[in-house]
């Protein structure tokens, strides 16, 4: 139950994240184009992340 727990916390953290990130490039005043990237960047890694803590959880699942 641990687990779940703590994958819960760091998925609610990702949502957070990737929040952020999408109201800056959304809503926010993106100086530029690089800036820009580098926004898209970082939300891609949060997204990533999620997929792999989320399949890591599926195959844990699948398992028991």
């Amino acid at each position: 139950m641990d687990s779940l727990f703590f994958a819960d916390r760091v998925l609610r953290i990702f949502a957070d994240r990737k929040e952020v990130i999408r109201e800056a490039i959304t809503e926010g005043a993106v100086p530029d184009f690089v800036a820009y990237k580098q926004l898209r960047a970082k939300y891609e890694v949060w997204v990533e992340a999620e997929y792999v803590i989320r399949s890591l959880l599926k195959q844990e699942d699948q398992n028991e």
